[in-house]
């Protein structure tokens, strides 16, 4: 039997975390990928080389040590997104570009204090930045990189965090690849209020509600609606019992692979 990729998205605090849970539940051994996981491992890596690696004689601050030192960041970014960026090849322009605007713009944000783990922002505007130099379909390339390797047995591989259309446009375009989206709403009060408990991010617990939406009209935020009208399954998490939704979803993932067999 054919896998099964299962793409899981909503708006922040949604209630993806939670679909993806009962997924994995149903189907043990399930390997879940989330399309931020290469943007965290990105600005941890980018951290260790500020952080850890002497700055050059002459240089003004490590944004511009950064800058300067190619060979490492291409291999933080090869890290990261887990295929050749070929950025010494057809993208060596786009490349330098990209060590540019973390060195003007990046960098110097982050210059004398590094959280340990990125913000909400960060990852916003990394991903926006990374699409920008490195193509609109960057993140999905990392994820379908990790699909590849995977040896999991269940039937099932899930991808957490879908933002964009282009993310899955391999999905949409080739039906050769089962694939079936599951869309995670709930109003902005619930979702605010998940946000704050989990405090997953630094800042998460201290924003206040009108902070909240401003994050929703970030760029990143609002490509997320238009994945609904393309979902296969909503699910209401503000409403419904966790039971309710867990049988929603296991009757609608069974009957979608029913139809591989």
């Amino acid at each position: 039997m054919q896998k099964l990729t299962v793409g899981v998205a909503g708006m922040m605090a949604s209630g993806k975390t939670t679909a993806s849970k009962f997924l994995r539940t149903m189907f043990p051994g399930t390997d879940s990928f989330r399309y931020s996981d290469s943007l965290r491992m990105f600005y941890r890596l980018l951290r260790g080389l500020v952080l850890t690696l002497p700055i050059e004689a002459g240089l003004p601050s490590s944004a511009h040590f950064v800058g300067r030192r190619h060979t490492l960041l291409a291999h933080t970014l090869e890290q990261s997104f887990g295929f050749d960026l070929k950025v010494f090849g057809t993208n060596y322009i786009a490349f330098n570009q990209f060590a540019l605007w973390l060195t003007e713009v990046f960098v110097p944000r982050h210059e004398g204090h590094w959280p340990e783990w990125a913000s909400t922002s960060d990852l916003q505007t990394l991903s926006t930045a990374l699409r920008k130099f490195f193509g609109e379909d960057l993140l999905e390339r990392s994820v379908s990189a990790h699909i590849a390797s995977s040896v999991s047995k269940s039937h099932i591989i899930i991808i957490e965090g879908i933002r964009r259309l282009v993310d899955i446009d391999m999905f949409m375009k080739d039906r050769s690849i089962p694939f079936f989206l599951v869309y995670a709403e709930a109003d902005s009060k619930v979702r605010y209020a998940r946000h704050k408990f989990r405090n997953e991010k630094p800042g998460d617990d201290l924003l206040t509600y009108e902070e909240f939406l401003e994050l929703g009209q970030q760029e990143a935020e609002q490509q997320i609606l238009l994945l609904r009208s393309h979902a296969d399954l909503i699910i209401d998490t503000a409403h419904e019992h966790k039971e309710v939704v867990a049988e929603q979803l296991l009757a609608a993932v069974h009957a979608r692979l029913s139809l591989l067999t």
